[in-house]
């Protein structure tokens, strides 16, 4: 056996097909490349099967783990350095268990970070997450004696290490106003790193969060609730179609729940087994235990989905709400440290349209629980899924029978394919004296033409643009939601706020993205409708002009154009008329509106650039095209051709008539002898997008005083 055992260490390598890498030691040692180490190429790490505890060994393996702890060890180890460019110098303040930063110089304090007095301030787990990514030189405070007058800049102070920061930031603040642990820190790291946004759910001052209360009118959408009669003579018929049955205590604890009898639908039999009892989720929050530190269950992070427009002074609903937990210390919440844990997040109900399943799973508040085990987070959702509302068994529609439809539940709505007009029957006309009146399909819409629609703008940034002026137009009149994108982002805030000012029922959302970019306009879409549940109305506004005659331009610059004026038309309609598709309660069937500016341009020739008429011919067949490969839907398709226009793109020829004191010569060539305003496209834009424009589909509407509609004449001459 002695021989056996001493020919084993010469046999060859196994087969390698049953190698298997995962279980080797992880080797290091080529990080020695990196810090100029030992020459490791000829090292190898040892075969399966190879053991230093043989009577002859070498002790192979443990040397070359030893050398691969090392050369881990000498990479940590290795002093890392700013770049006077990227050299961000904060201060710790240990009073506040804060860091300060005089200058800000990185984009990462885009989502980190809270300014106040002209300084930005990092929260412990803020500061932390940056020193350990080696962008941050933290400091400590110069500590001065007594009588020393002299002032210290922030460079003045020792810089803090790595490993002095964990000390300060993890834990010491628990007197100071925080109290953040490592397994917190390790989850908000970890998310960091994956690319969410990530900041403190309050302030963590107090033992646990604030009580959450829904407002009525809000959950409703600002809409009052039912009267007192109304809801009097509802529950009543409530009761009469859904009787209850009182169950005895006696009969829960034997004997059969159903006795014997008849029954008239299988809802009573399903009702007679609703024996868990649920509480009132109507009825206002409350906590059921005291406030206390050693209580985990609370919200202590809110989580972020990266978006290209976010603004950590306007964050918005976070996505997810995160309690971190101690697998260690924790056990597993009760029912009450739950209810307190549920009333501290607002309603969060699932999407109007979802089945029976996802508004169990999705409940109607949520947090998710990261279940740190040494430094090793595991998320679950928790949710308040409301068992007693969804009664599977309660039908709302039948399939049709034969085929397959027998005994299977349909949803409340359906998806059409086809507009309302072409699905109800049209409504019947007003009469007066006996006789019929003028049948109505949009009905009176008043001084709120888009009352309630969803909007996209691009090219919406121009001060004295026709985007602009139509945001004006749609929100004056009742839009629910605009979308102000544009690929310069300098007025988009202010027209917020303006719109918002004059307009506060209708919310604004501003983007900065190229409208050819098929990414950037599908993200916007999709945003849309995930906030809104539908998209209305999709005005692609954005265009550009070389203003070069045909043989100075090049290609580049011809499809540019082409790209910017055409493209995005293009998209708007392809992914805006996916959405206008969708249906749901609030939107039974499909419709909308897509409006592409165009231009007189392209209509008549020698009204602009080669390559700005050619691109706005495109809008035009565009269009009409999509108008006709859209049949059916309700989805309309138009475009808007302004003549000359006092805009951004124009303003150049305004100020030179201005200069010279010609400018009243400007639009002499249209029977109106003048040029056009803003806010005159708008209004034509305002009746396309309108329900009162509903059978106006492929048409190319020319707003120019005239000046596509005859030959050039001389006012005078020829009348």
């Amino acid at each position: 056996m002695a021989d056996a055992d001493e020919d084993v260490s010469h046999l060859g390598a196994q087969n390698e097909a049953e190698h298997d890498p995962t279980e080797e030691a992880q080797d290091f040692r080529f990080l020695d490349k990196i810090i100029g180490g030992h020459d490791v190429a000829h090292l190898t790490l040892p075969k399966r099967g190879e053991k230093d505890f043989e009577s002859h060994s070498t002790n192979l393996q443990l040397d070359t783990l030893e050398a691969s702890r090392r050369a881990m060890h000498g990479v940590l180890s290795w002093q890392r350095t700013h770049t006077q460019k990227n050299h961000i110098i904060a201060q710790y303040h240990p009073e506040t268990n804060t860091v300060r930063v005089d200058k800000v110089k990185s984009q990462h304090f885009q989502t980190i970070g809270r300014s106040k007095g002209g300084k930005e301030w990092l929260l412990p787990e803020e500061a932390l997450f940056m020193i350990e990514r080696g962008s941050l030189d933290c400091r400590w405070p110069v500590k001065k004696e007594e009588g020393d007058e002299q002032k210290y800049k922030t460079e003045d102070g020792a810089p803090m290490s790595l490993q002095a920061a964990y000390a300060a930031f993890i834990g010491y603040e628990e007197g100071v106003g925080g109290k953040l642990t490592l397994e917190m820190y390790n989850v908000y790291a970890g998310l960091k790193r994956s690319g969410y946004v990530v900041f403190r759910t309050g302030t963590w001052d107090e033992d646990r969060g604030d009580l959450i209360i829904q407002d009525t009118n809000a959950a409703n959408g600002g809409k009052a609730g039912p009267g007192m009669f109304i809801r009097f003579f509802s529950e009543i018929w409530r009761r009469i179609s859904q009787p209850t049955y009182a169950i005895a205590p006696e009969n829960l604890s034997f004997g059969p729940l159903i006795k014997p009898g008849l029954y008239r639908s299988y809802a009573d039999v399903f009702r007679l087994m609703q024996i868990i009892p649920a509480h009132d989720r109507n009825a206002p929050p409350t906590f059921k235990l005291p406030p206390a530190a050693e209580n985990p269950f609370r919200v202590h992070f809110d989580v972020y989905r990266t978006t290209g427009g976010f603004r950590k002074t306007q964050r918005g609903t976070p996505d997810f709400r995160i309690c971190v937990i101690n697998a260690r210390e924790a056990p597993i919440p009760t029912s009450a440290q739950l209810n307190d844990l549920f009333a501290q997040v607002p309603e969060d109900p699932a999407k109007a349209g979802a089945n029976h399943f996802q508004k169990l799973k999705h409940g109607r508040r949520n947090v998710i629980l990261a279940v740190v085990d040494n430094g090793i987070p595991s998320y679950l959702r928790v949710a308040d899924a409301a068992f007693d509302d969804i009664k599977i068994y309660e039908r709302t529609n039948t399939g049709a029978r034969g085929k397959g439809g027998r005994g299977r539940a349909m949803p409340k709505v359906k998806s059409a394919a086809l507009s309302k007009e072409l699905s109800e029957p049209l409504p019947e006309p007003p009469t007066f004296e006996g006789k019929p009146g003028v049948r109505s399909i949009a009905g009176d819409l008043g001084n709120e033409r888009v009352k309630g629609k969803v909007i996209i703008v691009t090219g919406a940034n121009s001060l004295i643009g026709i985007g602009r002026a139509s945001a004006h137009q749609f929100a004056r009149h009742g839009a629910r939601a605009l979308y102000l994108c544009d690929y310069d982002s300098s007025n988009l805030d202010m027209h917020k706020r303006e719109i918002g000012s004059l307009y506060p029922n209708t919310e604004v959302h501003t983007r900065q993205f190229d409208a050819a970019d098929e990414a950037a306009v599908k993200a916007v879409v999709a945003d849309a409708l995930e906030k809104y549940g539908r998209l209305d109305v999709f005005f692609a506004n954005a265009g550009i002009s070389s203003g070069k005659v045909f043989w100075e331009e090049d290609s580049e610059g011809f499809m540019k154009v082409m790209r910017t004026n055409a493209l995005s038309v293009f998209l708007a309609a392809k992914y805006g008329s996916l959405a206008m598709r969708k249906t749901s309660a609030e939107k039974p069937y499909p419709g909308g509106s897509i409006i592409g500016t165009a231009s007189v341009a392209g209509l008549k020739s020698n009204a602009g650039p080669t390559d700005y008429s050619a691109s706005k011919a495109a809008v035009i067949s565009l269009m009409q095209t999509c108008a006709y490969q859209l049949v059916g839907s309700g989805i309309r398709c138009n475009a808007v051709c302004p003549g000359l226009i006092e805009t951004g793109m124009t303003k150049i020829t305004y100020d030179a008539a201005r200069a010279r004191g010609s400018e009243k010569k400007i639009g002499q060539l249209n029977p109106l002898r003048r040029g056009g305003q803003p806010d005159e496209i708008a209004r034509a834009v305002l009746f396309l997008a309108s329900d009162e424009s509903s059978y106006v589909n492929a048409q190319a509407w020319a707003v120019d005083g005239g000046l596509s509609g005859g030959m050039p004449f001389v006012p005078g001459k020829l009348a």
